[in-house]
């Protein structure tokens, strides 16, 4: 697997960014605080006990959702704010999708302990919707930042 990005940094960078958006919205504050605890699970990810994991991947997934969670959370509050509701609904509807698509996830993990073949079937599909997603998130934090921006 080709990982061009550790996951600590870019948690890192997502901390970052929300500290500077916090005093927009105080969802950015929740975003700041999961993503800070992001960075030791994503660090000590490698090295958890086999007989931990699945605890370990839900707590994880569970911070991941509550991080894009708060995040998209500021940008519908940023959005409403700005009379932009076709941000702000954008927003909702990826957040909730993101959340919905980590369940499945969450539930394919759990899959894997029985099945293995199934398991790479269902994280493929997975896979296939996941990808689109984050870039639909991605491209709305981007139309944020340029259409709203400059009015903060």
């Amino acid at each position: 697997m080709l990982d061009l990005l550790p996951d600590f940094i870019g948690y890192i960078l997502v901390a970052l960014g929300c500290a500077g958006l916090a005093k927009f919205s105080s969802k950015f504050y929740g975003a700041r605080t999961a993503a800070w605890l992001l960075v030791p699970l994503a660090l000590v990810t490698p090295v958890i006990p086999s007989d931990i994991n699945i605890l370990f991947t839900a707590i994880y997934f569970t911070v991941d959702c509550s991080m894009v969670w708060f995040l998209l959370g500021g940008i519908i509050e940023i959005s409403s704010i700005h009379r932009r509701p076709d941000l702000a609904s954008r927003a909702a509807n990826r957040r909730l999708a993101y959340i919905i698509t980590m369940t499945v996830a969450m539930l394919t993990i759990l899959c894997a302990q029985g099945s293995r073949d199934a398991a790479t079937f269902m994280l493929v599909i997975l896979v296939l919707f996941c990808v689109p997603l984050l870039i639909l998130i991605l491209n709305l934090i981007h139309r944020v930042k340029h259409e709203i921006a400059q009015y903060l």
